[in-house]
């Protein structure tokens, strides 16, 4: 388990480093953050120091699928990426969805598993 100190939440340089440094495998963001860290690792050539990521979890607020079209095209074979619902004063993953290059729609996905929900 790694968690990010205030720097390294705040700077993407030193975020991406902690991820290469500490080979993270599953990274749980809101996706308002994964939209800059993204933006930063392919603007500055980084694909390399993410390369032990294997998971994305999105929670926290709603996902625009369209804002991840360059990142499933760059990655596409090596990260999964995850949307998860669920409300704060329950639990924050009730429902999963995989999102994938040609799903451009974002939903909640599907209940998991023992798990009730009403929309």
């Amino acid at each position: 388990l790694v968690i990010p100190n205030a720097d390294s939440a705040k700077d993407l340089g030193l975020l991406v480093e902690l991820v290469n440094e500490n080979q993270v495998s599953v990274l749980n963001q809101t996706p308002s953050l994964f939209y800059v860290f993204a933006d930063y690792i392919l603007e500055y050539n980084l694909q390399d120091a993410v390369t032990s990521l294997r998971y994305v979890v999105f929670g926290g607020e709603s996902l625009n699928t369209l804002k991840l079209v360059r990142w499933l095209e760059e990655f596409a074979s090596g990260t999964t990426l995850v949307n998860m619902y669920g409300i704060t004063e329950t639990t924050v993953h009730l429902t999963a969805k995989v999102v994938t290059q040609g799903g451009v729609t974002s939903n909640v996905g599907k209940v998991l598993c023992d798990q009730y929900i009403l929309l």
